[in-house]
């Protein structure tokens, strides 16, 4: 199942490696997949056969709100999204306020900084702390953040892009 963050889309074509008879095939290689065929690409000198091996199968969707209530959690602890790029656009439109999960972590690498500064924002009103870790975002909720001391000293979202660029010498 593919997570949306709207339910206008039915299914989604998702592209991986599966073994055909014929052909050698290691189990490692249906490890790989990707709703964007062209993340595939970077496998290509790894898998032989890459283009035979490589298929795509529609996959279904539903909406990242309705996907959790038919999980029925009875707590959302923790809620881990790596979504290709999409995890803010799923966390702008997950009901927090009614989830109340105690951690999230998601990939903010891909997301426009304008996105990324909103979510923020949308975080510390509802009570949470951020926390920037490589590429990821760290989202504590703060009945959590007592198990996350040792974040507060990583603290805090991207400090590099509040540094001018490269090259530039003086702020207007």
């Amino acid at each position: 199942v593919a997570v949306s963050d709207n339910g206008g889309v039915d299914q989604l074509p998702f592209y991986c490696f599966q073994p055909k008879s014929d052909l050698p095939f290691n189990p490692n290689f249906s490890l790989w997949g990707s709703f964007n065929e062209k993340h595939l690409e970077k496998f290509k000198s790894v898998v032989p056969y890459f283009d035979q091996l490589k298929t795509c199968i529609q996959v279904p969707v539903i909406e990242i709100n309705k996907f959790i209530k038919s999980a029925d959690f009875p707590v959302l602890d923790l809620l881990q999204v790596d979504a290709e790029g999409w995890d803010v656009r799923l966390l702008q439109v997950l009901d927090i306020e009614y989830w109340q999960p105690g951690i999230i972590r998601f990939e903010h690498i891909h997301a426009s900084k304008n996105d990324l500064f909103k979510l923020i924002e949308k975080f510390n009103q509802l009570n949470y702390q951020t926390f920037s870790i490589g590429m990821d975002t760290v989202v504590v909720n703060n009945r959590f953040r007592r198990f996350f001391k040792l974040l507060t000293m990583v603290k805090v979202i991207h400090p590099s892009w509040l540094l001018p660029a490269k090259g530039i010498t003086k702020l207007i």
